[in-house]
């Protein structure tokens, strides 16, 4: 064992090399090739690992094994087949490797290619009969099979390359600008670069001293790599649990919604029957009485046409007597000419048609209303925070240090004018530019005897009188003497509120161009602009309007 121990127990490395040359059990090898005997693998096989040879050794009683393999189990130098001892363990046999490279290489002509898929070949090896590469040498850029990779080793020059396991793409490892082997990292850069490559001031070190950083580093970003996971794993879990509860809320809305709407669609085949239940009643009665009429008409035309028989009956007769015994009553004529015009009554009750529709009309205005709550809950995911821009506000405007209160302050204050400030109404402009899609705020109005709310333009005109309506760039709701509402539209369309609002919600959808008003305190629907055309910015529009008695400030509250 002492003798073993010279050779390869002192050298880690060789023995690491003679343990990775030890042949890995291959099941491809168990299909025996077309051309070669059972026999002959049989003889070129280790009896420890029951596989070909990997660096074939013959000792002195004349068995042979992979020398890996008998460096591993020879106990106190003894063969483990015959137990004969022997000093040492001998240098490769080159007749038995011979014969296994001949193997080989009949197996790689058998099965019609140089190898294997994936399996690298040696460079070095011409034609049809190359042989696997055993190493990859990172200087040359070449892979070797065994016999030339002793070629290679055996020049004193070329033992210093870096050799390593074969490497299936060897020009990935090679400049493609100088075709030099790939042996720096450019930390500029962050890339491998050939020693052509390297240019003045970059920081430039060797491929080696990066990798040695970066090993290190592997356990740390393993971490952080699983840290990632188990944030993505929770998100993803949080998406999930998100899905389903959306999903739940969506079937809670369409529940309501359908039941609505149901309930609507209900109501209006019930006001269709009775709107028209009067028009068919008055078509069975004219029917009935033209069924009357024509019986009437039918018996005296029976009635005429029996005097017609009766008068050729007696317009020969010599006897006075008889023809006027016999003479047909004229009294028939005589309601004949007093008969009227005849006419059918096909009218209906307008009155009840009318009422029926507007109580239809009402009916689904108040259905549509309770749609308004469901409304409301969705809208309010798209709350912005609204602040007030003093540079735009009406020099009697006080607008507060938070920029969520305006009231009127009863008189001009000292303010620097421009183009940005409304000079003539009581307005102002939030700073928010909204350009795409949806926002929602809601303001306390208390019971302000008059307020304008709404969106305009960013270039909207506010200087001099203004003309508040959407040809002008202004889509406004206005309050006005303390009664009064109406949507600036042109014309203005008054509205008919049943309650005077406390607060009101303000929701615009800038792709759908609507811009929707809700009064919160009753959870009902006030007005929407629908169809706009809004192009570049908008902003949120106020006026307290002046007050003569003590002012009421707008106040912008959180959602």
């Amino acid at each position: 064992m002492d003798t073993m121990g010279d050779h390869h127990g002192d050298n880690p490395r060789a023995n690491e090399s003679l343990m990775s040359r030890r042949p890995i059990p291959d099941p491809a090898r168990s299909a025996q090739p077309s051309g070669l005997s059972l026999p002959v693998e049989r003889h070129l096989s280790c009896p420890i690992c029951n596989d070909l040879f990997s660096d074939p050794v013959t000792i002195c009683c004349g068995h042979s094994f992979c020398k890996a393999c008998l460096n591993c189990n020879a106990i106190d130098n003894s063969c483990p087949t015959c137990k004969q001892h022997f000093s040492r363990i001998p240098e490769v046999n080159v007749v038995l490797e011979g014969l296994l490279e001949d193997l080989q290489q009949a197996r790689l002509l058998a099965e019609g290619s140089a190898g294997r898929p994936r399996e690298v070949v040696c460079d070095v090896c011409i034609g049809p009969g190359a042989r696997r590469a055993l190493k990859s040498c990172l200087v040359c850029l070449m892979s070797y099979c065994r016999a030339h990779l002793e070629g290679h080793d055996s020049k004193p020059r070329l033992r210093g390359h870096r050799m390593v396991p074969p490497v299936e793409n060897l020009d990935d490892r090679a400049c493609p600008d100088h075709g030099r082997p790939l042996e720096l990292y450019c930390r500029n850069s962050g890339s491998c670069i050939c020693v052509l490559c390297v240019v003045e001031g970059q920081e430039v070190v060797s491929v080696e001293t990066v990798w040695e950083e970066r090993r290190g580093q592997l356990n740390d970003l393993e971490g952080e790599f699983q840290g990632r996971i188990v944030i993505l794993e929770n998100r993803l879990q949080e998406i999930l649990s998100s899905i389903s509860v959306s999903q739940d809320h969506l079937r809670s809305e369409r529940t309501d919604i359908d039941g609505i709407l149901s309930s609507l669609i209900s109501y209006v085949e019930n006001a269709k029957i009775h709107a028209l239940l009067p028009m068919d009643e008055r078509s069975q009665a004219v029917e009935t009485q033209a069924k009357e009429m024509t019986e009437q008409l039918n018996n005296e035309i029976g009635e005429l046409q029996t005097n017609i028989s009766d008068l050729m009956r007696i317009s020969d007769t010599e006897d006075p007597i008889y023809f006027l015994q016999n003479f047909p009553s004229t009294q028939v004529l005589e309601e004949e000419n007093n008969l009227t015009e005849i006419a059918l009554d096909a009218s209906t009750s307008f009155g009840t048609f009318r009422s029926i529709i507007k109580n239809l009309m009402d009916e689904i205005l108040d259905k549509l209303e309770l749609l308004t709550p469901i409304e409301l809950q969705r809208i309010v995911r798209f709350a912005v925070d609204v602040k007030l821009d003093p540079n735009t506000a009406h020099p009697r405007l006080i607008i507060s240090a938070d920029g969520k209160e305006v009231q009127d302050g009863g008189g001009l204050q000292v303010v620097p004018m421009g183009a940005q400030r409304f000079d003539l109404y009581s307005s102002v402009l939030g700073r928010n530019r909204l350009t795409s899609g949806k926002a929602y705020w809601q303001v306390e109005v208390g019971d302000k005897l008059g307020w304008d709310l709404g969106v305009t333009t960013s270039t909207s005109q506010r200087i001099g009188r203004l003309v508040f309506e959407p040809d002008a760039n202004y889509w406004v709701l206005t309050h006005y003497d303390g009664e009064g509402y109406a949507a600036m539209t042109a014309p203005p369309k008054k509205l008919a509120l049943i309650a005077k609002p406390k607060m009101v919600g303000v929701f615009l959808d800038y792709e759908e161009g609507l811009v929707s008003f809700y009064d919160l305190t009753s959870s009902s629907h006030i007005f929407s602009f629908t169809a706009c055309v809004f192009s570049g910015e908008l902003r949120p529009y106020f006026s307290p309007h002046n007050e003569l008695e003590e002012s009421r400030p707008l106040v912008i509250t959180a959602v």
